[in-house]
């Protein structure tokens, strides 16, 4: 049994894969990760990943992101990434890549999570 909230019960023996979803993340208001995938002197990164600590910083959202270097990526997402840092992804969502644009991004999340 997981409580999620004071109305919400869960019990079911698919609960590890109910837990993994990321509707379970986003309705019980848990913090979403992001990954941001950069590279090794690169000064669009460094620039890209300043805006978004600035955004973070302004807007305080209900997220976080950890940074990790493409070159050391499983293979797939060095693959289809490899011209495109910096990426921010959700799961296997691309929320932006290139530039950093707080509208944006604003604009995919609306994208992925419906209010």
């Amino acid at each position: 049994m997981l409580c999620l909230s004071r109305a919400q019960t869960i019990t079911s023996p698919l609960l590890g894969r109910f837990l993994s979803s990321p509707f379970l993340q986003y309705s019980t208001g848990s913090q979403k990760v992001f990954t941001l995938y950069t590279t090794e002197n690169c000064g669009l990164c460094a620039y890209f990943k300043n805006r978004l600590d600035a955004y973070r910083s302004t807007k305080k959202p209900d997220w976080s992101y950890v940074e990790k270097d493409l070159k050391t990526s499983p293979k797939e997402i060095f693959e289809k990434y490899k011209h495109d840092v910096p990426v921010l992804l959700y799961e296997d969502k691309l929320l932006l890549k290139h530039k950093f644009s707080g509208n944006r991004l604003e604009d995919r999340l609306l994208d992925i999570f419906p209010k």
